[in-house]
């Protein structure tokens, strides 16, 4: 596909890769290379990604603005989109549930491959996607995640964005951390307080809800088999068939607490069923 359309989300990804030449980020580049391929196969049978109307009213970097007061001007707006709630160890599920929200932009948050890296994203505005390492400290994968949602906004030339130690060695680069300190910066010692307490915690796992809604609805119209939701949930795949099977026969309403069914997709697709045709 990535050869056949080299002006399609696919063909942008490759090419678009920033790795600095290490191949420890080769897992995570593979990783969001599937779910682009996923968000493909969903659009090409009308699973569109929604974005709200909002993100495009980000303020864009005028041409006079530095890269510091233009990352202030963009915390400010999004935290004003966010609505965010300063609730201490709770505040990255909060910040990754609003940006889907409010920004329409998905945010997975999981453990990887040793050595990866503490986060990644593609800017490209038709699949802006967010991937957190759960491997890192509770109040380092918040600042990744806004540091992320900083080069998304940025739209950063559209790529597929990798950072191993979000260090500032770009403007790029500097102005996402910077929007991740003023979107983040705690307002009360007692949040400064919980945020410290939570810093030998592990960030909870977090599926990427707009996507995974969208593969729901094509598992159940037949768009895709069951494999890539269930990799998108982390849930076996033989249970999530059953859960399926189960919703098709009438015999339960919802599938279970991981994961449940949308009341208006009733349409029954045996193809579903069959072997997965995107890599999960």
């Amino acid at each position: 596909m990535a050869i056949l359309e080299p002006d399609s989300l696919l063909g942008r990804l490759p090419v678009a890769t920033r790795t600095n030449g290490d191949r420890v980020s080769c897992g995570t580049v593979r990783r969001l290379t599937s779910l682009a391929e996923l968000h493909h196969v969903l659009r090409l049978n009308h699973h569109n990604a929604s974005i709200p109307v909002e993100i495009n009213n980000a303020p864009q970097r005028e041409a006079s603005t530095t890269w510091f007061d233009h990352a202030n001007d963009l915390a400010e707006w999004a935290t004003g989109c966010l609505q965010l709630a300063n609730n201490g160890n709770a505040r990255l599920a909060d910040l990754a549930s609003s940006i889907e929200t409010h920004l329409g932009v998905d945010v997975m948050i999981e453990a990887r491959e040793v050595n990866a890296p503490l986060g990644a994203s593609i800017t490209d505005p038709e699949f802006p996607f967010i991937l957190v390492n759960a491997d890192q400290p509770t109040p380092r994968a918040l600042f990744t995640l806004a540091h992320e949602l900083g080069h998304v906004l940025n739209q950063d030339g559209c790529l597929l964005h990798i950072d191993r130690h979000l260090r500032g060695s770009t403007d790029s680069e500097r102005s996402a951390n910077q929007f991740a300190a003023a979107l983040l910066m705690p307002e009360t010692s007692d949040l400064t307080r919980k945020l410290l307490s939570a810093r030998d915690t592990r960030p909870e796992r977090h599926p990427p809800s707009l996507l995974t809604n969208r593969c729901w609805r094509g598992v159940m119209d037949g768009t895709v088999g069951p494999r890539p939701l269930a990799g998108l949930l982390d849930v076996d795949v033989d249970d999530l068939i059953k859960g399926i099977q189960s919703i098709r026969s009438g015999s339960t309403d919802d599938m279970n607490g991981d994961y449940s069914s949308p009341r208006d997709s009733n349409k029954t697709a045996r193809s579903a069923l069959a072997a997965d045709p995107v890599a999960s």
